[in-house]
């Protein structure tokens, strides 16, 4: 008996229905009707535009609170940039200390990591901006808002560098070490630069959800 089918037996695949619009097309118009919706919602809330108008200097930050310092889009973008290289660097830090042989550096990384990833930002917040005055210490509001994003978005970014080290191909350590690079080369030069593929995506969207919870 023959295995090949017949003729007959073979399925044609179903109609391709025909499109009058290009998928393209028809996304643009989707997300304009979503658009008029959302602004009609909007809309609908009463809001005082001449409020917003006569503020805009103060929100947009182009004037100084009356303390002297920024306010407004212009100091939310000083704490999420400040925040950022603080939060990179404590990521970076934990994510090397997790990866180690000593047990008091994979302990205190794994309990801050594990501390600042289970509580809300919110009470981070209010432990450092109302916690450590009683301890001797007063932050400034703004340092408080600093050392809080910091905190709480270098145990998240500990776990991302961590799992993109992880990531990277025993063979190519193994390749390095037939070379004779030693581990600190090896690290840097051949592990860390193809980890940055994997790191860099959600690195990017921790950052845009710092710049969001910034508002706390």
């Amino acid at each position: 008996m023959s295995v090949f089918p017949t003729p007959t037996s073979v399925v044609k695949p179903p109609p391709v229905k025909r499109q009058w619009l290009p998928f393209q097309v028809r996304l643009w118009l989707t997300w304009g009707v979503m658009l008029c919706l959302f602004a009609g919602l909007f809309m609908s809330f009463d809001l005082k535009f001449a409020i917003v108008a006569a503020k805009w200097q103060n929100l947009v930050g182009l004037h100084l609170s009356p303390n002297g310092f920024l306010q407004g889009a212009a100091l939310t973008l000083f704490l999420c940039f400040c925040s950022i290289w603080l939060s990179l660097a404590l990521g970076f830090a934990t994510a090397l200390a997790r990866l180690s042989n000593s047990a008091v550096a994979f302990g205190i990384a794994s309990f801050y990591a594990s501390f600042f990833r289970g509580t809300p930002l919110l009470i981070q917040i209010l432990l450092i901006y109302l916690g450590l005055p009683q301890l001797g210490v007063v932050p400034g509001a703004i340092s408080a808002g600093i050392i809080a994003l910091s905190l709480n978005y270098g145990a998240y970014l500990s776990e991302i560098f961590r799992a993109g080290i992880i990531g990277v191909s025993q063979g190519q350590r193994n390749a390095a070490a037939a070379l004779g690079m030693g581990p600190a080369v090896t690290f840097w030069q051949i592990v860390l630069p193809q980890a940055m593929r994997t790191i860099i995506p959600p690195t990017t969207s921790q950052f845009i959800s710092m710049l969001k919870d910034s508002s706390l």
